[in-house]
């Protein structure tokens, strides 16, 4: 997927592509160590070494699979992608099925309102993880947000998931070092050495295994005043602790 290439479907605008789940503004960002730029000829290598093949050699038409465990061989490699109805993401999603057509995955884009593809689960398809691939947002908050990939954080069923359905980690990505590393960051000391070193760590080891492609920040601009404070992630979210002056603490 080249996410440069995502960006400019978009046109003028406030983007930056995502590298992590937090951006190169966030204080606590850290660079991720591996890279994963865009290289299709890489990603067909390793489709090819999972028995994933293009054996009719017609890019035109899915790979199938060849002694792929779980599969019948001849399986064409057919899967489904969710996103919102908005133009914005619909744009991106078309742009994404079409990078991964020249790769042999035929991708079918879904549109469905976020309310509902995005519902709780067992019936919302993402957090019920009955799904392909899906694409959603989340807002960048000053606590690093390496919660949304804890295993515990995983939804299901209760008590095999600890938060039933509420779980944010749709991915069900399940990592015993990342939940270490950010479970001790989260109860670190915010002004200590060791909360910037843990959620160095999360943000590495999230880099490592990827259990989900970030793809773009939307940056979002405020006009305020050099004395004021409180300002929230919305305009008008907080809204009472918005104040300017000597009252602000």
């Amino acid at each position: 997927i080249d996410r440069d290439a995502v960006l400019a479907t978009l046109g003028d605008g406030m983007w930056q592509v995502a590298e992590a789940y937090l951006s190169s503004a966030h204080p606590l960002y850290q660079a991720p160590g591996t890279n994963y730029t865009y290289d299709p000829q890489a990603g067909m290598a390793l489709l090819d070494q999972a028995g994933w093949l293009d054996e009719d050699g017609d890019p035109a038409t899915p790979r199938t699979a060849s002694g792929v465990p779980g599969f019948v061989d001849g399986t064409p490699f057919a899967i489904n992608y969710l996103v919102s109805e908005d133009s914005e993401r619909q744009g991106v999603a078309q742009a994404i099925q079409g990078m991964l057509a020249q790769c042999g995955l035929q991708v079918n884009v879904e549109a469905r309102p976020a309310q509902e593809y995005l519902a709780a689960g067992p019936a919302g398809p993402v957090f019920g993880r009955n799904f392909d691939l899906a694409q959603l947002a989340w807002a960048e908050t000053l606590e690093p947000p390496c919660s949304l990939y804890l295993s515990s954080e995983t939804p299901g069923p209760y008590p095999q998931s600890p938060l039933g359905w509420g779980g944010m980690n749709a991915s069900g990505y399940s990592s015993p070092a990342f939940d270490l590393a950010c479970q001790s960051a989260r109860l670190a000391p915010p002004d200590s050495a060791q909360y910037a070193q843990w959620h160095a760590q999360a943000q590495a080891l999230f880099a490592e295994d990827l259990p989900s492609l970030p793809l773009y920040w939307r940056y979002r601009l405020f006009l305020t005043r050099p004395d004021a404070c409180g300002l929230g992630n919305g305009l008008l979210a907080d809204l009472e602790l918005l104040n300017y002056g000597d009252d602000c603490r």
